[in-house]
């Protein structure tokens, strides 16, 4: 996962070893990572890894050099917020779909305007969320950014592109182990039944301010993200907690 996040960036200073009880790793191994982080579930901030992404080149908080070429006709998601500025919980913005030089044209007149500052001040501000860049354009993603060496496989992805495009999927349709999301509605070995390909590498672009409210990722796997600009703050919760930070209504 990539994003770029309006805001201001800090001065370059020396990197702790730890930052708010998370490890702070200076070009780690594989091996450490998978060691000590992967398996034992431990996050960790990790340094050194994507410096040499054309993305730092090509992006920027004007949009401006990301949105050329073929990329002026994507299609993107957009979460809205609403006119009233309230929301009543997750996935409750009003999500659009917009060109992206659509999208652009918007941010780089709210920023002129000064109206990019903080969501938190306004109503009807935009969040591109879930874009499948590496999905739908993965020339432009590829010459972009490669996901950091020191993660290793890409296990989701590499299932669900893998097996599913190879007709593997397609041979354990209908064999009684459901779909993977409980409603037990699987069944069958026809077309209606064979899921297109799909993945779970996105790029996200919001105002200072965006976020996203509590949940957990997709299921429940590791994930990564990168910021190419601005900062992006993070909430984690152990998993001791668990149980308290579950929806009994």
């Amino acid at each position: 996962m990539a994003g770029l996040h309006d805001g201001v960036t800090t001065p370059t200073a020396p990197t702790p070893r730890r930052r708010r009880g998370v490890a702070v790793l200076e070009s780690p191994s594989f091996e450490k990572v998978f060691f000590e982080h992967l398996l034992p579930n431990r996050p960790a901030i990790l340094r050194g890894v994507v410096d040499s992404w054309a993305a730092f080149r090509t992006w920027s908080a004007d949009l401006d050099l990301l949105v050329r070429g073929p990329l002026e006709q994507a299609t993107v998601p957009v979460d809205v917020q609403p006119e009233s500025g309230k929301t009543t919980g997750y996935g409750e913005l009003r999500r659009v779909e917009q060109k992206l030089s659509e999208f652009a044209r918007r941010w780089a007149r709210r920023r002129a305007e000064g109206r990019a500052e903080d969501v938190g001040e306004q109503v009807g501000w935009a969040y591109l969320k879930d874009w499948h860049f590496a999905r739908d354009w993965p020339a432009e993603a590829a010459a972009a950014y490669q996901p950091p060496a020191a993660l290793g496989a890409d296990w989701l992805n590499g299932w669900w592109l893998g097996p599913r495009d190879s007709g593997e999927w397609e041979g354990r349709a209908g064999d009684g182990d459901g779909d993977g999301d409980g409603d037990g509605e699987s069944g069958g070995g026809g077309d209606d039944d064979h899921e297109p390909p799909d993945d779970f590498r996105f790029v996200y672009i919001g105002p200072r301010g965006s976020w996203t409210e509590l949940h957990h990722d997709v299921l429940c796997s590791h994930s990564w993200s990168a910021n190419i600009v601005g900062s992006k703050r993070w909430l984690l919760f152990p998993p001791s907690v668990s149980a308290l930070l579950r929806d009994e209504s």
